[in-house]
């Protein structure tokens, strides 16, 4: 695992896959372009990661995608998933712009959805405000894990914010429209402070 990491072949197939990204973006009529192929370690879930690189997003509320490889041990695929990132100065907003959404279900069994919960401070209020986005969230074909949410966190070394959705391939229309609207609530909050620490 190490050599294929270390080699090539890995490098040319997470351009080829930031790429791929940017092209399914743009077919879903984004203005959406690579801005950067570089890879970065970390964890996700407790198992190793590698962020292959972001697609920049013109005229929305979210600023860059981050496509991401999760290596699961003991099997030949890769689990992808992507971050939408909202640069934004967090300091001292940390607290305020973190939040963790979970879909509400009829029964423990059941798979329909008839609410979605945020828990958090600020931003999780706002977003429990937002009846569009709640019920846009209901009727999204959420999977079922046991412990699956959608969180925001603040990134305080790199100034951004991230929405790390709960699914897994590349997004759909509808959740674009979701996270996109997420990013606004985050940006109206993210404003707010500076102006007033500049005092």
């Amino acid at each position: 695992m190490k050599e294929w990491l270390s080699g090539e072949i890995f490098s040319s197939a997470f351009e080829t896959e930031v790429e791929a990204l940017c092209e399914r973006l743009r077919g879903m009529g984004l203005n959406a372009t690579v801005e950067s192929k570089k890879s970065k370690r970390g964890r996700v879930f407790g198992l190793y990661s590698l962020i292959l690189g972001s697609a920049k997003v013109v005229n929305r509320n979210i600023d860059l995608v981050e496509l991401e490889l999760i290596l699961i041990p003991g099997e030949d695929g890769c689990y992808r998933c992507v971050s939408y990132v909202v640069q934004a100065k967090v300091n001292g907003l940390e607290g305020r712009l973190r939040a963790k959404g979970k879909p509400v279900r009829k029964s423990f069994l059941s798979r329909q959805v008839v609410d979605f919960k945020w828990k958090g401070r600020e931003l999780a209020q706002v977003l429990n405000g937002d009846a569009n986005l709640r019920d846009t969230l209901c009727r999204m074909d959420i999977p079922r894990y046991l412990n699956a949410s959608l969180q925001i966190k603040p990134d305080k070394k790199h100034q951004r914010v991230r929405i790390r959705p709960i699914e897994t391939a590349f997004p759909s229309v509808e959740a674009l429209e979701v996270y996109d609207r997420i990013a606004q609530h985050i940006r109206s909050i993210a404003n707010v402070l500076p102006d007033t620490q500049k005092q």
